[in-house]
């Protein structure tokens, strides 16, 4: 069933996992040896593109999407995810425990609060950590990804060219780490709301 996770469980979660959290918020970033970004698909095609990332890289055990920062609460936004928190008995808001842990038997309603938290333009950590594999979705805009196999690198770059999805910059050639800009002022949230750096 899924549950829901403060800050500092998630971070438990992932440790125990030997997955590094929030790569993007990290100074210095964490090593990972692939990795790359790339435009946010067209809606057209983003339930295909998730589909595709839950087939291939989540092959067993759990995932998380980490909620990392949203602009506002806007009813639209929050009604969707509380009514899929409520689902689960969890009474938690969404600022006390912003990460979603899945089972493998939720993968539809993991795909579900995947794309949400892409077309509310929100900022969220995808995590799939038995394939070694992260994203981080910055505003429903970017996607950055790190990896830790060349495998999965080589299959997203297939799967990118295939969707016709672009790079950012020259990222289209990159295979190894490259340390992302400074990440700006989450809005909507007060400092002590932020995990401690480093």
């Amino acid at each position: 069933m899924m549950r829901c996770l403060t800050i500092p469980e998630t971070q438990e979660w992932l440790a125990a996992r030997g997955v590094a959290p929030e790569p993007y918020h990290r100074r210095p970033v964490p090593s990972a040896p692939y990795y790359t970004q790339f435009y946010t698909p067209k809606f057209s095609v983003m339930r295909g593109f998730v589909d595709w990332l839950t087939l291939n890289y989540w092959d067993k055990g759990e995932a998380l999407i980490h909620a990392w920062d949203w602009s506002s609460y806007q009813p639209p936004e929050m009604v969707l995810v509380d009514a899929l928190r409520f689902t689960h008995g969890i009474q938690r808001p969404l600022v006390e425990a912003p990460a979603h842990v899945f089972g493998a038997e939720e993968k539809d309603q993991f795909i579900a609060l995947c794309i949400l938290t892409i077309a509310f333009e929100w900022q969220s950590y995808i995590y799939f950590p038995h394939g070694k594999v992260t994203l981080f979705n910055y505003n429903g805009e970017i996607l950055d990804f790190w990896a830790g196999q060349e495998s999965r690198f080589r299959d997203l770059k297939a799967i990118l060219s295939d969707y016709r999805i672009e790079y950012t910059g020259d990222m289209k050639d990159r295979m190894m780490p490259l340390d992302p800009p400074a990440p700006k002022p989450v809005a909507g949230r007060c400092a002590d709301d932020l995990p401690a750096s480093g």
